[in-house]
């Protein structure tokens, strides 16, 4: 008797709408308001367009500014790895730090931040 009571619950079961595949139709099905809208004051010709997700061209000036930016963060942490004392205690932290970079460089740079 046990089997046919979990045989029904099976049945109902597969006979009863799984809630995702209802959730995934909805999402598949296009946009409509449940409800008029409020009226607004704009016209479609006043919103603005939608923006795309996509990213922005490349700019020569944005890139040469970039390429400065990062010239100028490599000369600041080779100067600080300079007069860094490697047998200090932030020289020995930093040694630490580093291991977990490409090199000391690219660890003093991260360090450093802006």
């Amino acid at each position: 008797m046990a089997a046919e009571s979990i045989e029904d619950i099976l049945a109902q079961l597969k006979k009863a709408p799984d809630p995702l595949d209802k959730l995934l139709e909805e999402l598949d099905q296009p946009a409509t308001p449940a409800s008029n809208p409020p009226a607004s004051n704009t016209s479609k010709a006043d919103s603005p367009a939608p923006q795309s997700l996509s990213p922005a061209p490349e700019v020569p000036e944005l890139k040469a500014i970039q390429q400065d930016l990062h010239q100028q963060k490599v000369e600041k942490a080779k100067a600080w790895l300079q007069n860094l004392d490697p047998l200090s205690a932030d020289g020995i932290w930093f040694d630490a730090f580093a291991k977990h970079y490409p090199s000391p460089l690219e660890a003093a740079i991260a360090l450093l931040g802006d």
